[in-house]
């Protein structure tokens, strides 16, 4: 009797165990399908945008060097940007804590001048134009970390705060997926932290952060690598146009 009763409590234990596990189940799929459904939405209202404003700030933080002797170094960049949905337009203003001089460029679908000195422009051959076209369609798009490190939307952290939704995720080479840890291995990366910060009304991205970690180890050498960016997006439809300077041709 005793031994039928004991049996019965712990099959009922484990019933109760297994609905608890799948309710929270049900839980977590529902917040990752929500997750990913504000993503969506968010992905679509941006590709409306004719125009939008950018200030990306980048700080690197590298250690380096022996054990017992180590270094530090820092950079920090601003980058400012206008950018023009259709045609392909980019205005980029970029000032670098290790550099005198600011860098300016124009981008466009088929011309790329770069400010070099006094108000003067060189217009650059095909193979530049297409490198640095390229570099700013990943520049002007806040989405493109998720892409290009293969993030599933469904296993981002959704909370809120006042009238702005925020989808987080921090992941690393130890619990990343399969096909996201190839890209961090092969990039020798350890760590990355995304955070987007968007409008609940518009869905709109208002503000992006990322970081990322990377470290390399050997006999007689340790590095250590961190790389945080905080970029805002703004004055969604307000660039009304860029116009390209004259410049002369560099051949």
């Amino acid at each position: 009797m005793f031994r039928r009763l004991l049996y019965a409590g712990v099959l009922m234990l484990l019933v109760l165990t297994g609905c608890s596990a799948n309710a929270e189940s049900t839980v977590d799929s529902a917040a990752g399908t929500r997750t990913a459904e504000i993503l969506a939405l968010s992905r679509a209202e941006l590709s409306k945008q004719a125009s939008y404003s950018i200030e990306s700030k980048k700080e690197e933080k590298t250690t380096y060097g022996a054990e017992e002797e180590r270094k530090e170094n820092v950079v920090s960049v601003v980058f400012n940007a206008d950018y023009i949905v259709s045609p392909f337009t980019v205005h980029m203003i970029t000032k670098n804590s290790e550099e005198d001089r600011v860098k300016e460029q124009y981008i466009s679908e088929e011309d790329y001048h770069e400010h070099v000195t006094d108000g003067v422009f060189i217009k650059m051959d095909a193979q530049k134009q297409q490198k640095e076209k390229l570099s700013a369609q990943k520049f002007v798009n806040p989405y493109d970390w998720i892409d290009h490190y293969l993030v599933d939307p469904g296993s981002m952290q959704l909370s809120e705060q006042g009238e702005q939704y925020v989808l987080s995720i921090e992941t690393s080479t130890q619990k990343a997926s399969e096909s996201t840890r190839q890209v961090l291995e092969q990039e020798m990366l350890d760590m990355i932290k995304l955070s987007y910060i968007l409008d609940k009304e518009t869905l709109l991205p208002q503000e992006v952060k990322a970081e990322f970690n990377a470290s390399s180890k050997s006999e007689l050498l340790q590095l250590e690598s961190v790389s945080e960016f905080t970029t805002t997006l703004s004055n969604y439809n307000g660039v009304q146009e860029i116009v390209m300077p004259e410049a002369f041709s560099e051949q």
